[in-house]
């Protein structure tokens, strides 16, 4: 059964509860900016806004890098850990992640939020869908400011008003999409590293080093597997190497 909920203006299920997000979470905390505090340079991977894609990843290619005393100073202001979903607080927003691994070699900047929620009312992949959900974001674009660049603060992200279903169907929705959300952070990190490898390749291969049939097969191999997993190189970048039909085509 539906009831009109006046908050939204639209109709929920009557056992659904319509919550502010800061009801719901345990804090948002945010990264921080060199300014005076550090200066780039190092082998930890600086996370900004313009890393996080709108496919739910975080594209490390092109990082900033810090030392391991600035990622100290940033994450005593961050403190993120598993279960927190990162947002982009300037537009366009409902661009996030949701930490699925150990964050032992990356840190964030003031410009991403770190949200944790509070998992006796609501759960980390049901948040991390709801703000991606068009509805969220156009709400949220809204009520974005900023003179030059529009962005959300963390005052109106805590204000917002957020659906919150029923327990049983949050945990029931969680054991759906968590196994997906894993896949997902699983197959961007064999992507990042097959990216690596093409970078380190492709140049010997562009300049004669390595010639042999079996190399450029397995170079063309691992433009197949990037294609599969959604990070296939610019065709400029392949030189022109045709992908194998089959797996049988190496050797």
């Amino acid at each position: 059964m539906l009831a009109f909920n006046k908050d939204i203006k639209r109709d929920i299920p009557v056992n659904w509860k319509v919550l502010n997000l800061k009801n719901c979470i345990q804090h948002i905390n945010t990264g921080l900016n060199p300014r005076t505090n550090f200066q780039f340079g190092g082998n930890i991977k600086y996370v900004t806004v313009k890393n996080l894609t709108t496919e739910g990843t975080i594209d490390y290619s092109s990082c900033d890098y810090i030392d391991d005393v600035a990622r100290t100073k940033v994450h005593k202001r961050s403190q993120i850990a598993i279960g927190d979903i990162l947002y982009a607080s300037i537009c366009p927003l409902g661009r996030t992640h949701l930490i699925t691994s150990e964050p032992k070699d990356w840190d964030i900047n003031e410009s991403v939020f770190s949200i944790r929620p509070n998992k006796t009312i609501i759960t980390s992949e049901y948040l991390n869908m709801l703000l991606k959900d068009d509805y969220y974001i156009e709400k949220l674009t809204q009520n974005s400011s900023g003179s030059i660049f529009q962005g959300i603060r963390i005052k109106e992200l805590e204000n917002t008003k957020i659906i919150v279903p029923s327990f049983d169907i949050l945990i029931n929705y969680t054991k759906v999409i968590k196994p997906i959300i894993n896949n997902q952070s699983t197959n961007e990190a064999e992507k990042q590293a097959l990216i690596k490898q093409r970078n380190e390749l492709l140049p010997l291969l562009m300049n004669g080093q390595v010639n042999s049939d079996l190399s450029l097969q397995l170079f063309q191999l691992m433009l197949f597997f990037m294609e599969i997993l959604g990070g296939l190189a610019p065709s400029s970048l392949c030189g022109g190497l045709a992908r194998p039909e089959s797996r049988g085509s190496v050797g």
